[in-house]
């Protein structure tokens, strides 16, 4: 909790910073889009270096994870084709994408950085998009931080790859 009253503070003042030294420049796509990035670098960082205790799932999702590393891809295959044929299993693409980061790296914590790239990278872009003054970035980024922290940046990996993908 302390965290994110941390990273709400910061988002304000940077975006404070922001206006006074780009004043009459603040409501730039330039500006903002730099606003943007910083605040989503820093929010990719709260969410992706969290420990596994933190998060109501996020150590089921690291054991899901150690598992599918001690899977086969013939495993993973045959469970993806046995849920569409039968019904039996769940969520059989998760352990295909699981699968397919394990390629890049089979660290946990390499995980859930990618799994926040992916979502704040797409979460910026739709800031970005919808938005046309710094001050509604930065009003954005307060209200995801009040309302979605909690779930998107520290539990339900699964809902926030498929939210990321609806951003986009």
């Amino acid at each position: 909790m302390i965290t994110n009253l941390l990273v709400i503070l910061l988002i304000l003042v940077i975006g404070k910073i922001y206006a006074n030294v780009y004043k009459t420049k603040a409501n730039t796509d330039t500006v903002r889009k730099k606003y943007i990035r910083i605040i989503c670098f820093i929010l990719i960082l709260q969410s992706g270096l969290r420990n596994v205790a933190v998060g109501e799932d996020t150590y089921n999702y690291f054991n899901s994870f150690d598992e599918v590393k001690n899977s086969s891809w013939k495993m993973i295959i045959s469970d993806f084709k046995e849920y569409y044929k039968f019904g039996i299993g769940k969520d059989p693409g998760y352990d295909i994408f699981q699968k397919c980061i394990q390629i890049i790296s089979v660290d946990f914590q390499v995980y859930l950085l990618i799994i926040a790239i992916i979502f704040f990278l797409a979460l910026g872009n739709f800031i970005y998009k919808n938005t046309t003054r710094l001050i509604d970035a930065v009003i954005a980024f307060v209200i995801y931080s009040v309302l979605f922290y909690t779930f998107y940046s520290i539990t339900g990996i699964r809902q926030t790859i498929a939210t990321a993908l609806a951003l986009y």
